[in-house]
């Protein structure tokens, strides 16, 4: 039983919906070459319906491997290949979402939306980049803004309003 929980907590993140009986069944195999289902099922204490079920989502996920014969054999192929398989498939995932965010950040915000001015509570302003939250202290980080805002506001519709800033360094 201690082994199964170290092994549900190594599969922890990686294969999604790993519970103990499949740390059971799959550390079961580990220990040996090759395994029945009514072995399995007596030396997990796993009762008959959970095992299959638990085995058939053990051969979805690719972690172990069965055979042809009758009655079917279970068994487990490289185990260290098979769980880096695994951590692939998860990086691969994480990298598209990580995409995906990025995307989405760099289609929401275009180049003068990404800073702030905050003030702070002695009444002085400082320029911020949305995306970290640091401030912005760089001049030549300050030197596009300034450029940036003058294009903003030659183009601006709104004649007759005069608008004013200051560059501190």
């Amino acid at each position: 039983m201690k082994h199964a929980l170290e092994l549900k907590k190594i599969f922890n993140g990686i294969v999604q919906g790993f519970g103990l009986n499949h740390a059971r069944v799959y550390y079961t195999l580990l220990s040996s070459e090759v395994k029945t289902t009514k072995q399995l099922i007596e030396e997990t204490n796993v009762n008959q319906a959970t095992t299959y079920a638990v085995l058939r989502e053990l051969l979805k996920w690719e972690l172990i491997k069965h055979s042809n014969t009758n009655p079917t054999t279970y068994f487990i192929d490289n185990p260290m290949k098979t769980f880096e398989q695994q951590v692939k498939k998860k990086e691969k995932i994480i990298n598209t979402k990580r995409k995906q965010l990025e995307n989405l950040i760099a289609s929401d915000l275009d180049e003068t939306e990404k800073y702030l001015i905050k003030i702070g509570k002695g009444q002085q302003t400082k320029l911020v980049n949305v995306l970290t939250k640091k401030e912005i202290t760089y001049r030549e980080e300050l030197v596009k803004i300034r450029e940036s805002l003058d294009k903003m506001l030659k183009e601006a519709p709104e004649r007759g309003k005069c608008h004013t800033y200051s560059f501190y360094r």
